[in-house]
């Protein structure tokens, strides 16, 4: 069949993104939730005469841009908007908090704080009968009133002989180590987002027969934004990742972008 003339699109985009310089895939997003694509450009009129009527046009500064939210976040896609490369290595940023229990005079930690010798879990805070954070007690080398010790071998907390009834709740905060396959991805003052080049891959229809043909939008260099959110709301959707993609003038031609529609059933 004949690549039609007059064509619908409706189905949502999947956006791939790849490296510039290597070619390799940064982003493979097939879970986007909206998509929008523009094109505009500056015009500006040669004006004059009675009434001061717009005589003639000169355009200027063509930009095209994709929109899009994603339901998904995803790694290298995130890393790429951050400037990064993600990492997966074992980590000891990480902070949790616990609640422990007293009994003859010593508390355990589920996991093993790290941190400098004597300050791997730096303060502990008695639990109020309310679950509110009470008297702060400080991490020593020597258990005395108001001060504990921590033994990373044992996960143990240790007081003051007679401070702290049986049962009383101790709250503390610290670094245990991850796995070696947790993912970290981090954002530099001085790393931005890349320059990619994007496919934007969809389905349009033809209004005559109705047949389906694959349309892609491709800019092949391209601007991510910089922003990164993550909007959370106790009784909302979950966050959504929103980020859109400014085509630029490559290096090898004066094309801003690509639109090819193309029958997959016939590729070769």
């Amino acid at each position: 069949m004949a690549i039609p003339s007059k064509w619908a699109i409706h189905q949502i985009f999947d956006i791939y993104l790849f490296d510039l310089a290597t070619g390799k895939n940064l982003g493979y997003l097939t879970d986007l939730k909206q998509a929008s694509f523009t094109q505009e450009a500056e015009t500006v009129y040669v004006t004059g005469g009675k009434g001061n009527p717009k005589l003639v046009p000169f355009d200027h500064s063509k930009v095209a841009k994709i929109e899009c939210q994603s339901a998904l976040y995803e790694n290298e896609f995130a890393g790429t908007i951050l400037g990064s490369t993600p990492v997966a290595a074992a980590s000891t940023s990480i902070m949790i908090p616990e609640v422990v229990t007293v009994t003859s005079n010593v508390a355990t930690t589920t996991y093993t704080a790290t941190g400098d010798t004597n300050d791997e879990i730096k303060f502990a805070y008695v639990r109020n009968s309310d679950g509110s954070l009470g008297t702060a007690i400080t991490q020593a080398e020597v258990a005395s009133s108001g001060y504990f010790t921590y033994t990373p071998g044992t996960k143990t907390l240790a007081f003051n002989s007679g401070d702290y009834e049986d049962d009383t709740e101790i709250v503390v905060f610290y670094n245990p180590t991850t796995t070696s396959d947790t993912v970290t991805i981090t954002s530099y003052t001085d790393q931005f987002s890349e320059s990619v080049k994007v496919v934007a891959a969809g389905l349009a229809r033809d209004t005559c027969t109705n047949l389906d043909y694959a349309i892609q939008i491709i800019f092949y260099q391209g601007k991510i934004t910089n922003g990164f959110n993550l909007e959370l709301t106790a009784d909302g959707e979950p966050a959504v990742h929103n980020f859109s993609v400014e085509a630029l003038k490559s290096c090898s031609s004066k094309k801003l972008f690509d639109i090819i529609i193309y029958d997959e059933n016939t590729l070769v």
